[in-house]
Protein backbone atom coordinates (compact mmCIF):
# COMPACT_ATOMS: atom_id res chain seq x y z
CA UNK A 1 0.00 0.00 0.00
CA UNK A 2 1.30 3.43 -0.89
CA UNK A 3 0.25 6.93 0.18
CA UNK A 4 -1.65 8.71 -2.58
CA UNK A 5 -3.17 11.61 -0.63
CA UNK A 6 -4.05 13.31 2.63
CA UNK A 7 -7.40 14.59 3.81
CA UNK A 8 -7.59 16.58 7.01
CA UNK A 9 -4.05 15.60 7.94
CA UNK A 10 -2.54 17.90 10.56
CA UNK A 11 1.21 17.92 9.97
CA UNK A 12 1.62 19.97 13.16
CA UNK A 13 0.62 16.84 15.12
CA UNK A 14 2.28 14.12 13.01
CA UNK A 15 5.00 13.70 10.43
CA UNK A 16 3.36 13.50 7.02
CA UNK A 17 4.65 10.57 4.95
CA UNK A 18 5.71 11.40 1.42
CA UNK A 19 3.38 10.68 -1.47
CA UNK A 20 4.25 7.22 -2.72
CA UNK A 21 5.64 6.04 0.63
CA UNK A 22 4.89 2.37 1.31
CA UNK A 23 2.97 1.47 4.48
CA UNK A 24 5.01 -1.32 6.05
CA UNK A 25 3.78 -1.53 9.66
CA UNK A 26 0.76 -0.63 11.77
CA UNK A 27 1.34 -0.55 15.53
CA UNK A 28 4.67 -2.35 15.00
CA UNK A 29 2.99 -5.23 13.12
CA UNK A 30 3.87 -5.93 9.48
CA UNK A 31 1.14 -5.06 7.00
CA UNK A 32 -0.31 -8.19 5.40
CA UNK A 33 0.55 -7.96 1.67
CA UNK A 34 -2.55 -9.99 0.75
CA UNK A 35 -5.02 -7.46 2.23
CA UNK A 36 -7.36 -5.49 0.04
CA UNK A 37 -7.85 -1.76 0.58
CA UNK A 38 -11.12 -2.58 2.37
CA UNK A 39 -9.37 -5.04 4.71
CA UNK A 40 -6.67 -2.45 5.48
CA UNK A 41 -9.27 0.21 6.28
CA UNK A 42 -11.28 -2.21 8.43
CA UNK A 43 -8.17 -3.23 10.37
CA UNK A 44 -7.15 0.39 11.01
CA UNK A 45 -10.69 1.37 12.12
CA UNK A 46 -10.70 -1.50 14.60
CA UNK A 47 -7.58 -0.25 16.37
CA UNK A 48 -9.12 2.76 18.07
CA UNK A 49 -8.03 6.39 18.09
CA UNK A 50 -4.25 5.90 18.52
CA UNK A 51 -2.51 4.21 15.61
CA UNK A 52 1.18 4.18 14.74
CA UNK A 53 2.05 3.72 11.08
CA UNK A 54 5.52 3.11 9.68
CA UNK A 55 6.35 4.06 6.11
CA UNK A 56 9.27 3.44 3.78
CA UNK A 57 10.18 5.29 0.61
CA UNK A 58 10.61 2.65 -2.10
CA UNK A 59 11.35 2.70 -5.80
CA UNK A 60 8.39 1.78 -7.97
CA UNK A 61 8.26 0.13 -11.40
CA UNK A 62 6.82 2.13 -14.32
CA UNK A 63 3.36 0.43 -14.10
CA UNK A 64 3.30 0.97 -10.32
CA UNK A 65 4.26 4.65 -10.75
CA UNK A 66 1.46 5.04 -13.30
CA UNK A 67 -1.07 3.48 -10.89
CA UNK A 68 0.16 5.69 -8.07
CA UNK A 69 0.00 8.85 -10.21
CA UNK A 70 -3.58 8.04 -11.29
CA UNK A 71 -4.57 7.52 -7.63
CA UNK A 72 -2.95 10.82 -6.61
CA UNK A 73 -4.84 12.68 -9.35
CA UNK A 74 -8.13 11.01 -8.39
CA UNK A 75 -7.60 11.89 -4.72
CA UNK A 76 -6.92 15.53 -5.61
CA UNK A 77 -10.19 15.68 -7.56
CA UNK A 78 -12.20 14.09 -4.75
CA UNK A 79 -10.59 16.10 -1.93
CA UNK A 80 -9.66 19.63 -2.98
CA UNK A 81 -7.58 21.54 -0.45
CA UNK A 82 -9.57 22.64 2.57
CA UNK A 83 -9.15 25.89 4.41
CA UNK A 84 -6.39 25.92 7.01
CA UNK A 85 -8.93 27.20 9.53
CA UNK A 86 -11.30 24.26 9.00
CA UNK A 87 -11.16 21.80 11.90
CA UNK A 88 -11.03 18.06 11.29
CA UNK A 89 -11.84 15.46 13.89
CA UNK A 90 -9.95 12.74 12.02
CA UNK A 91 -6.68 12.70 10.18
CA UNK A 92 -6.77 10.59 7.06
CA UNK A 93 -4.16 9.25 4.69
CA UNK A 94 -5.41 7.73 1.46
CA UNK A 95 -3.72 4.58 0.15
CA UNK A 96 -3.52 2.74 -3.14
CA UNK A 97 -2.22 -0.79 -3.72
CA UNK A 98 0.15 -0.43 -6.71
CA UNK A 99 0.52 -4.20 -6.95
CA UNK A 100 -3.05 -4.81 -8.18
Amino acid sequence: FAVCGYHGFDSALNVKPTLGARLIQINHQDVDPTWTIQELESYIRGLGPRVTMTFRNDSWSKPQKDTLQMAIQEHELLHPETSASQQHTQQQITFVNPFN
